[in-house]
């Protein structure tokens, strides 16, 4: 049976050899206007109508029938452009609801895979776990550690700027066709890494190394140079479930696990994890160790010591909290916490009080020169009363001020507190040290130097790492060992694990280094012990 677009033409062409205007007329008439309207609701033919059009010139109707023909003419030409208009209006339409379901699927910063998209593919990927074709699927929960204090001192322009730059690097450190990763809410990202077979997890911690890794490259945003730090939690199916819902909860809680850990590490899903999970550390659990005795709070001391005599030249007090429940609880999981939480002053003061009376056992023991570490949070440091609570405490104990330097960080001096900077001069100029801490994390700005009494300069364990691992990386430390040096400061190198780091200080004249190549964290007694068998 003949299409009406065939019967049609065919029509056309019929009397146009028998030369019977009226019929041509009526025919192409028909085809002009009632044979549009088919023709509009089939668009994988709309091409045909030009041609169409290109054959009643060929008529030569005009000719044929002067006044008819040119009004056929006419409403040919009307009818094309309304079919131009209605296919115009069509393909708007469909964009605009395929930009729609894009965007109901995909995050308008990122333009990754949103919760929703991330969810069905998962959905799609566990009905072929394990029998249809996939082993084994990986889930990777990832949340930045440290972005709420980069959107609060850089501005939430920067914060989007670093979110779409994470979502790149992520993007480029995982198979292109095979893995997906979507933006899960905030500063939180989930991964899915299928495999066809039952891939071990020895075969996903391998990955998720290699994502810390790639995070860990500092980020170039305009003028700022910004240390990422995440914390990543693994579940995988069939292991540890076979519903979208289970996995990403395990996920999540294998995340958390990574964070009380320390940070900046990822943590495979396991049982206990979720046991832990289930007690959650809050504001008022660190307010009750405070309260408590004996306290759950304590202190360890990690020594630092001269590159050239190898001597111990100071130790760092570093707070440590033994939870009855969660156990050993790492200072990045709850020291933010009683940032947060108005807490800081009170943990700080038991810090700074306990680090205080071991004082004058650490002076007796150690020869000059010879310093006692105590950090103090950018909280405390621009809050009123701190430095009444520390020159007050500092007389109750009867320490000399010049043995102790206070270590600070960057984002202490960000935010333009006015407050912080005016209690950093008055540290300095009671006779404390300072210590600029983890440089080269976040900001790096000289201007710190110009604006703050900085004596001495921590570099972070980021740009340590990376003195062995490229020529540009060791001429980076080189170059801000020997600014400093002109500047008359010590620098501390932070995080150093082997012999070839430590050789390749040593080339670039650092003057200090601290790590576990040298020695860990551990209580007051044993720092004696050591020190006094070192010199025996």
């Amino acid at each position: 049976m003949k299409s009406p677009l065939s019967f049609f033409v065919s029509k056309i062409r019929e009397c146009y050899r028998s030369r019977t205007p009226a019929r041509c007329e009526l025919f192409a008439i028909l085809l002009a206007s009632g044979g549009f309207f088919w023709i509009c609701s089939q668009f994988d033919i709309a091409e045909k109508l030009v041609g169409i059009l290109k054959l009643l010139e060929t008529f030569e109707l005009v000719e044929l029938v002067p006044t008819t023909g040119f009004a056929i003419a006419l409403l040919a030409v009307f009818s094309y452009r309304r079919f131009l208009e209605a296919r115009r209006e069509m393909a708007s339409r469909r964009e605009a609801e395929a930009e729609v379901a894009h965007l109901a699927l995909h995050d308008a910063l990122t333009g990754l895979p949103n919760r929703i998209s991330i969810e069905r593919s998962l959905d799609g990927m566990l009905d072929r776990v394990p029998d249809k074709g996939l082993g084994a699927v990986g889930v990777f929960f990832i949340d930045l550690d440290n972005f709420k204090a980069i959107n609060d001192t850089l501005g939430h322009d920067v914060g989007d700027e670093l979110l779409q730059a994470v979502a790149r690097r992520l993007s480029s450190g995982l198979r292109q066709e095979e893995d997906l990763v979507g933006r899960h809410a905030g500063d939180e990202f989930i991964i899915l890494i299928p495999t066809s077979d039952s891939a071990p997890m020895e075969y996903f911690e391998k990955v998720a190394g290699r994502l810390l890794t790639v995070l860990d490259r500092p980020f170039r945003l305009g003028a700022e140079l910004i240390q990422v730090r995440a914390s990543l939690g693994i579940a995988q199916a069939p292991r540890d479930g076979l519903t979208t819902t289970d996995l990403l909860k395990r996920s999540d809680v294998a995340m958390y696990s990574a964070k009380r850990q320390g940070r900046n590490r990822f943590a495979v899903y396991s049982a206990s994890s979720e046991d832990a999970a289930s007690v959650r550390i809050n504001a008022s659990d660190i307010d009750a160790a405070l309260q408590q005795a004996p306290h759950q709070f304590y202190l360890v001391y990690q020594p630092y010591y001269s590159l050239e005599s190898g001597e111990i030249r100071g130790v760092e007090a570093l707070a440590r909290w033994q939870h009855p429940r969660m156990g050993e609880v790492a200072p990045s999981f709850f020291v933010p916490l009683a940032e947060r939480s108005g807490l800081m002053p009170a943990l700080g003061q038991r810090i700074l009080e306990e680090a205080l009376q071991d004082m004058a056992t650490l002076v007796e023991a150690f020869p000059q020169p010879f310093y006692l570490n105590i950090n103090i949070s950018g909280v405390e440091l621009g809050r009123e009363g701190f430095w009444e609570r520390v020159s007050i405490t500092i007389a109750a104990e009867g320490v000399v001020p010049e043995r102790i330097r206070f270590e600070v960080t960057e984002s202490s001096f960000l935010s333009d507190n006015l407050l912080a900077l005016r209690n950093v001069q008055r540290l300095y100029e009671a006779g404390f040290s300072l210590a600029l801490d983890d440089f080269g994390t976040g900001y790096s700005s000289i201007n710190h130097f110009i604006d703050v009494p900085i004596d001495c300069v921590k570099l972070d364990r980021s740009l340590v790492h990376r003195i062995d691992q490229s020529s540009q990386g060791l001429d980076v430390i080189h170059g801000l060992v020997r600014l400093f040096e002109e500047l008359s400061m010590d620098v501390v190198a932070e995080g150093v694990e082997t012999e070839e780091q430590r050789q390749l200080l040593i080339d670039c004249n650092c003057s200090h280094v601290q790590g576990y190549l040298y020695s860990r964290p551990m209580s007051l007694e044993r720092l004696l012990e050591s020190e006094a068998h070192r010199r025996n």
